[in-house]
């Protein structure tokens, strides 16, 4: 299977705002894809990421993931579809000929109203060194036929948005075709920069016709180029790229998440895909659905990236809601050290319940994990976590699972409705039917990243 490539240029992508429009739908976007490999699902049939693959995701996985984006039910399907998200029609390997072939198993979607916005981003391989497309501008076409190439891309590309459009589409998202030409694959093997100018032109004649072709039908168009020189606000006093404190990688092609490209030396990180996803996000901001782009922190944590902890806190208060204390205290929860909170459940009714609330204030802000190790006093008891969210007044269960007799660990993250005016409250309940049961908390704290 070949690959699509995408580095653009040694540093990268960089993540644009969302704008706000006057009137956002706050309603889940139901998402398509038009595409090639960048779109294809990294973690189906093309299992990008070798050791760190459970992270190593493109930009729509990170958007059906980590926002209200639905790209549909995941599947398998019969060639070229294969596995993978039902709305996502993107393909490795595709060409922009490919283009209105995709747009039309996507018009049915978009007709029947299970689609709402389309992003088309298609055109590397129209470029690449797998099918030996960059080579032919490289060595030179005629005129006529440079031409003839050009006109086929934009063609094909202006074909796809009118099937999307006269199937009722509305919010749609063009992204211009990217040029590999700077980047260290290339200019290791292609050495002459008129040479490598020859494709950059072509490149740069195909992406005015995509935004012409765009604009014509009122299409948004997100500049790849524009995109890759934001990267430039991530950069240090040294040159270094860092993000979220996180030094990137702008040379060495690895599956480390540290590196912005894979090991294939071609596909995109999963840091740099994030980037992405908030360029294309801010596009469909404009059209009316607000989707929060990505943080730093977030930007690093997806690709399993765990930032240093900055602070360790301990809870500053605690007090049993149900059940009763026998043992410990306030300074049993700080250290691992045999000297535990006990809270014994209730001794009556079909569910006997122990259930404690830790309070921890003065929180500082950043990406928070609560550290809980406990255990139960009965084997087959359940355990349950819950954080408040302050502005619903309501909890939040973020763990439901056994719990036995044997001590554990639990870390769990908490999202930032958990973290109201520097408070952060959570309540551990432990469960048995029918049986009394103890509830041991070793150690509880917020570690702060």
């Amino acid at each position: 299977m070949k690959a699509t490539v995408l580095i653009y240029s040694a540093l990268g992508l960089l993540a644009l705002g969302a704008a706000t429009p006057d009137t956002a739908r706050a309603q889940t976007l139901r998402l398509a894809v038009v595409g090639d490999s960048m779109s294809d699902e990294y973690r189906a049939n093309d299992n990008r990421g070798g050791a760190y693959a459970a992270t190593t995701l493109n930009w729509v996985e990170l958007l059906q993931r980590y926002r209200p984006v639905d790209v549909g039910a995941y599947g398998t399907r019969p060639e070229p579809r294969r596995a993978g998200y039902e709305y996502n029609f993107a393909r490795s390997s595709a060409v922009s000929a490919a283009a209105p072939a995709q747009a039309q198993g996507v018009a049915g979607y978009v007709a029947s109203g299970q689609v709402t916005c389309v992003v088309q981003i298609i055109g590397a391989n129209d470029f690449n060194l797998w099918n030996n497309t960059y080579q032919a501008y490289y060595n030179g076409l005629s005129a006529s036929a440079r031409q003839a190439r050009i006109d086929a891309i934009v063609l094909a590309q202006a074909q796809s948005m009118d099937i999307l459009q006269n199937a009722g589409l509305e919010c749609f998202v063009v992204v211009t075709v990217p040029d590999i030409s700077e980047t260290p694959r290339v200019l290791r093997t292609y050495t002459d920069p008129a040479r490598r100018q020859r494709v950059t032109s072509a490149i740069e004649d195909v992406n005015d016709g995509i935004r012409a072709a765009a604009a014509l039908r009122g299409i948004r168009v997100v500049d790849i180029n524009d995109v890759n020189t934001a990267l430039f606000a991530y950069m240090t006093g040294d040159g270094s790229v860092r993000i979220n404190g996180e030094a990137m990688d702008l040379v060495t092609a690895s599956d480390e998440p540290h590196s912005l490209i894979l090991a294939d030396a071609q596909h995109l990180g999963t840091v740099v895909n994030g980037l992405l996803a908030n360029a294309i996000t801010g596009a469909l901001g404009e059209q009316g659905f607000a989707i929060t782009p990505f943080t730093a922190t977030e930007l690093v944590r997806n690709a399993g990236i765990e930032a240093p902890v900055i602070a360790t806190l301990f809870p500053t208060s605690y007090r049993v809601v149900t059940g009763s204390r026998t043992g410990g205290g306030l300074g049993s929860l700080d250290a691992d050290d045999g000297d535990q909170l006990q809270v014994r459940s209730t001794t009556s009714g079909t569910q006997r319940k122990a259930v404690t609330e830790l309070t921890w204030q003065n929180v500082v802000a950043g990406d928070l994990k609560v550290v809980l190790r406990l255990r139960s006093g009965t084997s087959g008891s359940t355990l349950q976590v819950e954080a408040y969210d302050a502005a619903e007044h309501d909890w939040d269960q973020l763990l439901d699972e056994s719990l036995g007799t044997s001590e554990t660990a639990r870390t769990i993250t908490l999202q930032p409705e958990h973290q109201a005016a520097g408070t952060v409250v959570v309540r551990v309940h432990s469960s048995k039917p029918s049986t009394t049961t103890v509830q041991y908390i070793e150690l509880a704290r917020v570690d702060v990243r």
